[in-house]
């Protein structure tokens, strides 16, 4: 099986239509992942069949929801308040948050996320793993603070975004941290990821933060 890897900002349509061409040519299985859904294709398939397939659904369904769309405002939003005051500024507040957060992120699987990082270590993989790290990093350090994972998190997504990636590097960083069990995964499961999931789901995934993973393996 082939692995195909998005580049940052590479729009959705864009990485269906490569993974199908990659396919083809290579007359191989190829899987690719988005928003922390993994979806694999296969030779011989057609847009419409892959569209049908429960992760592409599952992600059509994220990118065209109210939840996605507000991020996508705020994300724009935030680029448009970026002038090189606020930049400076952002850099002031991202470095005094990352002095008072702790060295490392706290891992249940640390084999694990030292494989991953060896594996992507360049590109967009580079770019993704850094994020993480700040924002585990940053989260943490918030938490102790005395406020919620959903608020640190609400905030250090943006705080941690120092590169200026595209708001989709947040889902991909909320599954990353679920599979090595960050220290807060479940919460953060829990708030982040029930827009993307199919409506009569909602309640199993927060029954069983378990189950998300299961999803998002597809």
């Amino acid at each position: 099986m082939l692995y195909y890897e998005p580049t940052v900002g590479e729009e959705f349509s864009v990485i269906l239509e490569n993974t199908l061409v990659l396919a083809s040519k290579e007359n191989e299985e190829v899987q690719t992942t988005f928003i922390g859904m993994t979806f694999t294709v296969n030779p011989g398939d057609t847009m419409e069949l892959i569209k049908e397939s429960f992760s592409v659904r599952s992600i059509l369904r994220h990118l065209e929801s109210p939840e996605y769309q507000a991020q996508e405002r705020d994300a724009e939003n935030f680029k448009d308040r970026m002038t090189d005051v606020a930049k400076l500024l952002h850099k002031k507040e991202f470095k005094r948050a990352l002095f008072r957060a702790p060295k490392k992120m706290a891992l249940s699987d640390e084999p694990l996320w030292r494989k991953i990082v060896a594996t992507k270590a360049d590109g967009y993989g580079g770019r993704l793993i850094r994020f993480v790290e700040r924002f585990a990093r940053l989260t943490e350090g918030c938490v102790v603070r005395g406020e919620t994972v959903e608020e640190c998190a609400d905030k250090m997504f943006h705080l941690a975004n120092i590169e200026d990636l595209p708001v989709c590097i947040y889902s991909e960083a909320v599954f990353m941290l679920s599979k090595v069990r960050w220290i807060h995964s479940e919460q953060l499961d829990r708030w982040y990821n029930p827009p993307i999931q199919v409506k009569n789901e909602r309640k199993k995934v927060n029954k069983s933060p378990g189950l998300l993973r299961l999803l998002s393996l597809r």
